[in-house]
């Protein structure tokens, strides 16, 4: 067991929502380990809702960012924590069979992304069809805005803005 946090590695004494972003950032690099349930030295404090959390997380994990982790519950001392355990979910496949340019693959999902509506459950969907690919995301368009509205030329209004700024360097 790591004793060190590193670039693949994490502790935190409690669940929030918010270490989605650490979930994320591992499986976007090289994966890694969120240890719940240690103080900032490593030392296991323990984690009063262990057992929910176990059942909770894969489901949210899945539901929001649409990844699949292992959610593993630890005792030591008489202690309980979670690991979870992050694979690198890096890179695009295409498939041959399917010819679509990678330029327009990537812009397509990383709309989807942006533009997508983080308080809704449901993450970005890709479908391949024989004849068609469909990429979908849980967003409306604008109030008052219409299909003509979006296939015309328009200015970018992303849910998102600071991922946005970061897939547009």
């Amino acid at each position: 067991m790591n004793r060190f946090e590193s670039q693949h590695t994490e502790w935190k004494e409690s669940w929030r929502d918010d270490l989605l972003r650490w979930v994320c950032g591992f499986a976007n690099a090289e994966g890694g380990r969120l240890e719940i349930g240690r103080n900032d030295k490593g030392e296991i404090v323990g984690l009063a809702n262990a057992s929910k959390l176990l059942e909770d997380l894969p489901n949210k994990i899945r539901d929001l960012l649409g990844i699949l982790v292992a959610v593993n519950l630890h005792h030591a001392d008489g202690k309980a924590w979670l690991a979870i355990e992050v694979d690198a979910y890096q890179g695009i496949q295409r498939i041959e069979r399917y010819p679509v340019p990678d330029v327009a693959l990537r812009e397509a999902i990383l709309n989807a992304l942006v533009h997508r509506d983080y308080a809704v459950g449901a993450p970005v969907q890709i479908r391949v069809y024989e004849d068609r690919l469909k990429i979908w995301n849980p967003a409306v368009l604008p109030e008052g805005w219409t299909l003509e509205n979006l296939l015309a030329d328009h200015a970018s209004t992303p849910y998102n803005p600071a991922l946005f700024s970061i897939t547009a360097s």
